[in-house]
């Protein structure tokens, strides 16, 4: 009886080192190869879904791209041209004209700052002319079709005998005469350069 219970012990004990072989060996390696294929294909939804959502908002973009086209041409527009800024004097021209102001207009150097994402063009505007006018005026070009920004001002009451009225001849004493120095950005993108 007792090789009986050392057979059987022996066949127990050689059952379990056959069993927890074939575990180790077969039913592990397979088990963590059907969890990493698991892993894997939700990393494949994930990214297939995100890849269907892009697809979906490129197709929107497409659809509304005719929408979109207004936008991006007057954005175009709010730039100056810095070879030949016509477009911008003739404004500045024309709502001098509007405010009945009398000014002139020649080119100004100004300072690239490094935070500027776009290449800046000067202009510089003297001139005179009532002093409600004279605010309505500076309104305009601070809110006007073009990208500027008025870096620098000066406004002074023109006296009897100021120089002013003999530059600008339609001035009259107790008229307001101003300079203003603006920047204005061209279509030259300067974001991406170190200064």
């Amino acid at each position: 009886m007792i090789k009986a219970k050392k057979k059987l012990y022996l066949i127990v004990f050689l059952f379990v080192l056959v069993f927890g072989i074939l575990l180790r060996v077969g039913v592990f390696p397979l088990i963590n190869k059907i969890e990493n294929n698991s892993n894997l294909l939700k990393f494949q939804r994930k990214a297939l879904s995100v890849f269907e959502n892009q697809v979906e908002s490129f197709k929107a973009f497409q659809k509304d791209l005719p929408s979109y086209k207004a936008t991006l041409e007057n954005l175009e527009n709010l730039f100056i041209t810095e070879d030949a800024p016509i477009e911008f004097l003739e404004f500045l021209e024309r709502e001098a004209e509007n405010f009945n102001l009398t000014i002139k207009i020649s080119p100004a150097k100004v300072t690239q700052r490094k935070d500027d994402l776009w290449k800046a063009v000067g202009f510089s505007v003297s001139g005179g002319g009532k002093f409600q006018d004279c605010l309505k005026f500076l309104e305009r070009v601070e809110k006007g079709p073009f990208l500027v920004e008025i870096s620098q001002l000066n406004i002074e009451k023109i006296l009897e005998r100021s120089s002013v009225l003999k530059e600008f001849e339609a001035l009259q004493p107790g008229d307001i005469y101003f300079t203003l120095v603006i920047k204005g950005f061209t279509d030259e993108f300067q974001g991406d350069k170190e200064k």
